[in-house]
């Protein structure tokens, strides 16, 4: 068996209430509870692609990767957190990934979530392990690199080179919005109430542009952004409904 820490995925996890969890860390969804022992690779892949649990039907069993990425290594006994994983009963001790084995083609990968090492096994129901199964679905992250150290993996960071772990993104458009150059921040200053709507107006050759609105938020402190076409480094005016403020742009 082979134990050998990358991340520890704390504070990753959130419970869909559907019988899911989903790891905010890597956009994985997975299935809550195991689906009982299979003796057989193949079996075990046919078991995951035709389940249809949450609404889903793209189930899949994961790779080796991704199985380590929700391992807690620093876990002495039970490296899955079971306040979302299995919380019915305890983790058992071997699963399947979908992983063959480089040097065995005849072998596949597996993991114990009892102490997170990884071992092969046969394929084959005469030679193999009676594994258990854990499905995932929604992307595939071949490695579980973290270059800006937020927390979340480069293969799904909307700005992998800027830390961003709320990976905020106000106009949709997949670039995290500490990296994208068609965002203005601003912040309104004063005091003000919650909830109240402020436009945000471009201030061009004596007369104004809007190019969006927002809502105060409740916890006193009132920033927002906007998607711009013309990208930072403008003059703007934010104006409330019931109170009135400027702000001048930050640029990243």
């Amino acid at each position: 068996a082979v134990r050998s820490g990358q991340i520890e995925p704390q504070d990753h996890f959130v419970d869909n209430t559907n019988f899911t969890v989903t790891d905010t860390a890597t956009g994985l969804m997975w299935q809550q509870e195991t689906q009982g022992y299979v003796a057989e690779w193949k079996d075990a892949l046919e078991l995951c692609e035709g389940l249809n649990l949450a609404g889903y039907n793209d189930w899949r069993l994961p790779n080796r990767n991704e199985m380590q990425s929700i391992v807690d290594y620093s876990s002495i006994y039970s490296t899955i957190d079971t306040t979302y994983f299995f919380p019915w009963a305890h983790p058992s001790y071997q699963y399947w990934s979908s992983t063959t084995d480089a040097s065995n083609s005849d072998d596949a990968w597996g993991i114990s979530f009892i102490f997170g090492g990884t071992v092969t096994c046969s394929k084959n129901v005469w030679f193999g392990c009676s594994n258990r199964i854990l499905c995932v679905r929604s992307g595939q992250c071949g490695s579980f690199d973290d270059s800006d150290g937020d927390g979340v993996f480069d293969c799904v960071d909307n700005c992998p080179d800027d830390a961003n772990p709320d990976q905020d993104d106000v106009d949709n458009d997949t670039i995290g919005d500490i990296c994208d150059d068609d965002t203005i921040y601003g912040h309104a200053s004063g005091d003000m109430q919650k909830d109240i709507s402020i436009e945000i107006n471009r201030l061009s050759c004596g007369s104004t542009l809007n190019v969006g609105s927002t809502l105060t938020d409740s916890d006193g402190y009132y920033a927002f952004s906007v998607p711009v076409s013309f990208g930072n480094g403008k003059n703007y005016a934010a104006k409330a409904v019931y109170a009135s403020c400027t702000f001048e742009p930050e640029s990243h």
